[in-house]
């Protein structure tokens, strides 16, 4: 009998242990004693009750109306609290994190003034002040990100072949084109006539490059295409020669 009771003893005391390590790794502390709320909560407080909040500290009141203690204003999502200033001193303007409790139910509240201005909240005693930090500023970092993203479509922008002409007939001719300076792309196209004979569209520049395309008596009727890139420090004129084509198309991009 007395060897089955210090076994039920020690069950025991293995699912208490069992529970209170689940609490720790889950990073709930048994023991303590105050509860965390959110904006929500902070509207419609229980009095008396021990909690822990965190919101902006705008700083002690300005005064005017109050001539006792000095009092602070911490605001949560909409709502405000007020509490007593003398362990937030410093702390204008940084999210803090606190503990303490409200001390009534929901009311009408009361007022102090924030740069003269009326701010309404519930009584809160604040025990203490957990944390502070700086309030991340998420206008500058939007900024930040559209000047990044602003910069870099920019750069994509300055760095993409841009059409800067197009030609196109059909049948048998020649024509003469200037294109200007810089870093160039030529790409051409032609469909001949079924014919049998040497079809043909070429393109030849002043600078010496050349692309082109033809078609023998026993080559196949098809699309053909053929393209050239070369970089210039002054304009140049090409030479666009097409013999016996249902269509033809020559068009010009510039690297900017």
């Amino acid at each position: 009998m007395e060897n089955k009771n210090i076994i039920i003893i020690l069950s025991i005391v293995v699912v208490i242990l069992a529970i209170v390590a689940s609490l720790f790794i889950l990073d709930i502390n048994p023991f303590d004693p105050y509860k965390d709320v959110d904006a929500n909560y902070v509207y419609a407080p229980i009095g008396g009750e021990k909690v822990r909040f965190t919101g902006t500290y705008l700083g002690p009141d300005d005064g005017l109306f109050n001539f006792d203690q000095k009092r602070g204003v911490i605001q949560v999502g909409s709502s405000y609290v007020i509490i007593n200033t003398d362990k937030v001193q410093g702390l204008e303007g940084k999210t803090i994190t606190v503990e303490g409790y409200f001390v009534n139910d929901k009311t009408e509240g009361d007022v102090v003034y924030i740069n003269n201005k009326p701010v309404y909240g519930e009584h809160f005693c604040l025990e203490k002040v957990v944390s502070s930090k700086n309030p991340t500023n998420n206008n500058d970092s939007q900024n930040s990100v559209d000047k990044k993203s602003s910069k870099s479509t920019s750069s994509e922008k300055s760095e993409s072949w841009e059409s800067i002409g197009s030609y196109s007939g059909s049948g048998t001719g020649s024509e003469s084109i200037t294109i200007p300076a810089g870093k160039i792309k030529i790409e051409l196209s032609a469909y001949p006539i079924k014919n049998y004979a040497t079809n043909h569209l070429y393109v030849t520049g002043s600078n010496g490059e050349s692309a082109g395309v033809d078609w023998g008596s026993t080559s196949a009727v098809e699309t053909r295409s053929d393209s050239l890139t070369y970089t210039s420090s002054s304009e140049e004129t090409f030479d666009i020669d097409y013999y016996e084509t249902v269509n033809w198309e020559v068009n010009i991009y510039r690297y900017q």
